[in-house]
């Protein structure tokens, strides 16, 4: 294994050692999601790290300084979980857009706190957040929501989704604070 760690003599290098999330695009390129540190494009023929970070006064930045969860899709797009919503990174623009949790917009995401993110094979992005699961259609840019109900067992069973995988047969598996669920 080659390690790569925060250099304090080079810019190049990650500035924290703290990984959450990894995910290898099909430029094979490696994001990297750290927390505090933002985001991270590591190529693996010049060793280089490029950093994406949040910047205040600037809308098209990435929207907070942890990022736990990374996908792609097929357009060409990163999608990142985040502490404070959903952001998809053009990777032809170089510029993110973010959703963002609507009070009374069923529309939106069910919670700005995102713990994991899937694409399934239909092309829709999965969010997991500590407020149920989202399932996100990019065409119509629309949000569905799959939460705990008490008395049915055909919901999920807690809020809090941890990690979410499509298996062979298309159906979802998540893991969640105590249970695994189809």
């Amino acid at each position: 294994f080659r390690r790569y760690r925060h250099q304090s003599d080079d810019p190049n290098s990650l500035s924290s050692d703290f990984v959450i999330s990894i995910l290898e695009d099909n430029q094979d390129n490696i994001w990297v999601g750290t927390r505090d540190s933002g985001l991270y494009q590591f190529n693996p023929k010049s060793k280089e790290f490029k950093h994406y970070r949040n910047q205040v006064n600037v809308p098209s930045s990435l929207s907070d300084a942890s990022v736990w969860a990374i996908t792609d899709d097929n357009q060409g797009n990163l999608w990142i979980g985040t502490d404070m919503g959903l952001n998809k990174f053009d990777m032809k623009m170089k510029q993110f857009s973010h959703y963002h949790r609507q009070e009374n917009d069923l529309n939106s995401l069910s919670s700005d706190s995102i713990t994991s993110i899937a694409r399934d094979s239909q092309g829709n992005i999965w969010i997991g957040t500590h407020d149920g699961l989202n399932q996100f259609n990019p065409i119509n840019e629309q949000f569905m929501h799959y939460r705990h109900q008490a008395n049915d067992s055909n919901r999920l069973t807690v809020n809090y989704i941890q990690r979410i995988t499509e298996d062979r047969l298309g159906k979802h598996l998540l893991g969640t604070s105590g249970r695994l669920a189809q």
